[in-house]
This record gives structure tokens, sequence and C-alpha cells, in this order.
């Protein structure tokens, strides 16, 4: 007990401070949560609603939804959108309110640019309900319950030019911190800023199948994460694809995705994962499900 006790502690200290941002490997999806220059940039209307379960085999295992609404405004030639996302780990929550705006511009109307920001506030919860194996007196220096909020920012630019789509983005991008406060303890809870770099391809193979690889690398200062996927699209309506996730070096994630399309605006999607670390009790012990609405 005392040994599955400690790899648990490990493994939540681990996760906490080098998953701070959520992880996705749908993030085509729902990419306007970590570049705001994406928000209308593609679609007049976009909603979605977007689910992932992590380690799903150990328990208080990393959860995250985002819900996120983006809208084209042509007349000012510009892009807006707003996103909710709760995120859970261990006994620490996180819900985030976000606004993002663009500026959108093109150069011979085949090379399209947006600059983008975000500005939105966030609350974290942590419950009081750590673990401990033996018998122990109340400790001041242990945090009890405590819920605090800050605000935070980010930009982002995004390009597109025929078949190909680039982003690069910033979150967190004044580093602000959690100031959590007790009777016998307080501690700061710091928002590392967050890289993001996007590299899509369509390739027509014919009439019916196209196939889409797209990279996303995640940098903060405890780590980076680079995903890849390539997407195979059979009529603009059914897709199947792979996944993979590399940890500072390390191949950490296999995924298998499928999905579909009805009438070319309702989209659904589902991810599933095989975890090659030391992180799983079971194979495919992480999943992920979308549901979007699209306008163009």
């Amino acid at each position: 007990m005392r040994r599955a006790f400690v790899f648990l502690f490990l493994l939540t200290s681990v996760s906490v401070f080098s998953q701070q941002e959520p992880l996705t490997s749908m993030f085509w999806n729902n990419y306007s949560v970590v570049n705001p220059a994406n928000s209308g940039f593609f679609y007049r209307h976009f909603a979605t609603v977007q689910s992932r379960w992590q380690w799903i085999d150990f328990e208080k295992n990393p959860k995250t939804t985002w819900i996120n609404y983006d809208i084209k405004i042509d007349r000012l030639k510009s892009g807006s959108g707003i996103y909710y996302a709760y995120d859970e780990i261990g006994n620490i929550e996180e819900h985030v309110f976000t606004v993002n705006y663009n500026i959108q511009f093109a150069i011979r109307e085949v090379h399209r640019f947006a600059l983008g920001a975000c500005f939105g506030n966030q609350k974290q919860d942590i419950a009081d309900n750590w673990v401990a194996t033996d018998n122990f007196t109340i400790d001041g220096a242990i945090p009890g319950g405590s819920t605090t909020s800050l605000y935070n920012t980010g930009i982002g630019i995004i390009y597109h030019y025929k078949k190909i789509t680039s982003g690069f983005s910033v979150k967190n991008l004044t580093e602000p911190a959690y100031r959590h406060e007790g009777t016998h303890w307080d501690f700061d809870y710091p928002r590392y800023r967050t890289y993001y770099f996007l590299l899509r391809y369509k390739f027509e193979l014919n009439e019916s199948l196209e196939l889409e690889p797209g990279l996303l690398i995640r940098h903060d200062i405890t780590a980076w994460a680079m995903d890849v996927n390539v997407r195979a699209i059979y009529k603009e309506k059914f897709w199947l694809a792979t996944a993979t996730r590399v940890n500072s070096g390390n191949l950490s994630v296999i995924g298998f995705m499928l999905g579909v399309s009805f009438w070319n605006r309702l989209q659904l999607g589902y991810n599933a994962e095989f975890s090659t670390g030391n992180y799983r009790r079971s194979p495919w012990n992480t999943h992920e499900a979308f549901i979007s609405f699209a306008l163009e």
C-alpha cells in the first residue's frame, strides 16, 4: 500500500508540473483554444465540445473538457471566439473562461494571415482531500482546501496558403500565478509560458481520398511534446487517423482515430491511445471524443 501511494504521489507531481496545459491528440479540431488567431479564420461559425480522459486506470486521472464557439466578422475583417475549459488532475481543478479576437488579412487573396490575442479569467480549486497512509496529527505545513483565480493573456499568428496551414502561439504570456493563502501556509502556483507551433498539409490523392498530416509542438519551462497525426479522409465524410506523441524525446503515445461528417457541417470524432510509458495498468487507457458544428 505504501509503495502504491508513493508511486501515485510521484505520478501526480510529474503530471502537474509537466502537463500544466491539457494535452489533446485531435488538436486540429479545437486549435482556437491554444491560438486565438484561429477563431473565425476558416469558418463563419464553428462550435465544438471536446473531452479527454487520460490514464483512466488511475484514480484522480487527468480529465479535460473544452467548449468553444468561433465566429468570422466579415465587415471588420476579423474573427472572435469564446471558450470554456474544465481541467482536473489529482485534487486540483481549474475553470478557464477566455475570449479570442484576431485581425485577418490577405495578400493576393491566396496568402491569408491572422494576428490574434486572448484575455481570460481562470479559477483554481485545491480540495482538502490529501491522502496519507499512516496515522498522523494535523500538520500546519500541509495546505487545506483553497480557491483562487487569476487573469491570463496569450497571442498567436496563423498562415494559410492553398493546402498548407501553419501557426505559432504563446499561452500564459505574462506567466501569472495563483496565490493560495491559509492560516498556517501560503504558496504560489505559477502558470508558465507555453509555446505552440502547428503545421498541417492536405494531399489530394484522387477525387475521393485526401491525406492530411498534422504536427503540433508544445514547449514550456519543464518539457516539450510533439504530436503527429495523419488523417485519411474519404469523400469529405469519413476519416481514419493514426497519432503519436513524443515527450522530451521519448515515444509516449500511439493512438488511432475515426470520425464522420454529416451534411458537411456536423462532425463526430473519437480517439483511443495506447500509452507506451509507465503510466498505465491497461494498454488503451486514454480516450478523447468531440462533436462539432461548422458553417463556412
